[in-house]
């Protein structure tokens, strides 16, 4: 996974159910600095019979971990140290990634995006990661946040997954969820999110008629927490 700031909360945490719930197993987890987010999630002690840590520079987080393990007499953190410019040749001519887990900027509006402030060995790392399928996809989920540069995502998705049933999700938090008991609101929030997802995929660039064939989900509350939901029922993973 990528440094501090390119650890995304909401795929670390649906990896971390993905986990949980039996669908990963054996799992070696490269990364320098762990931040907050992965220790709340994917580094969480009790998934470390099924993850195990490959830090390149240990954070009380680590500490934490290593004296829980020792006091239960076992070891569940790997240790290597390494120089940080020694890191992109590390991640990759000494490991094999399968697949590298990483924040990024925004897409432009030719779809470009970048690592931004946090390349350090992240092209490296996504350059070298070999993440193969081994079937084709049941169903593709589509995050978004309805703004006009995630569209490149469900255009790239729809073009890419042609045959494959896709669900596009949009979750949202509202700070005063107490105001929704009220049936107007209630009824203006789903009035609004029916006409922003319909605006979202009509300003799409999409083929004639792929517009009707895909599921719209939109949910009220904590993004990472529905999207790890998600995670855990593999419905549309």
């Amino acid at each position: 996974m990528g440094m501090t700031i390119g650890q995304p909360p909401a795929l670390l945490a649906a990896l971390a159910a993905r986990v949980q719930g039996g669908a990963l197993a054996d799992l070696d987890l490269w990364y320098f600095h762990s931040m907050p987010q992965a220790g709340k999630t994917i580094l969480r002690y009790e998934l470390l019979d099924r993850v195990r840590p490959h830090c390149m520079f240990m954070t009380g987080i680590e500490r934490a971990l290593i004296a829980r393990g020792a006091a239960e007499g076992r070891d569940v953190v790997d240790f290597t140290p390494c120089a940080f410019s020694e890191s992109p040749c590390l991640l990759t001519e000494r490991v094999a990634l399968d697949a590298f887990v990483v924040t990024v900027s925004p897409m432009d509006r030719h779809g470009w995006f970048t690592f931004g402030t946090n390349n350090d060995y992240a092209t490296a790392a996504a350059r070298s990661a070999r993440d193969r399928v081994n079937a084709d996809y049941r169903s593709v989920l589509v995050i978004t946040d309805l703004s006009p540069s995630s569209r490149h995502a469900l255009e790239a998705s729809v073009r890419l997954f042609p045959e494959t049933q896709l669900a596009l999700c949009h979750a949202y938090d509202i700070p005063f969820a107490g105001y929704l008991e009220n049936a107007a609101v209630q009824a203006d929030f789903t009035r609004y999110d029916a006409e922003a997802t319909e605006r979202f995929m009509a300003e799409a660039n999409l083929p004639a008629g792929a517009a009707a064939s895909i599921r719209r989900i939109v949910e009220r509350g904590d993004p990472e927490t529905l999207l790890a939901d998600h995670a855990a029922r593999a419905a549309w993973v």
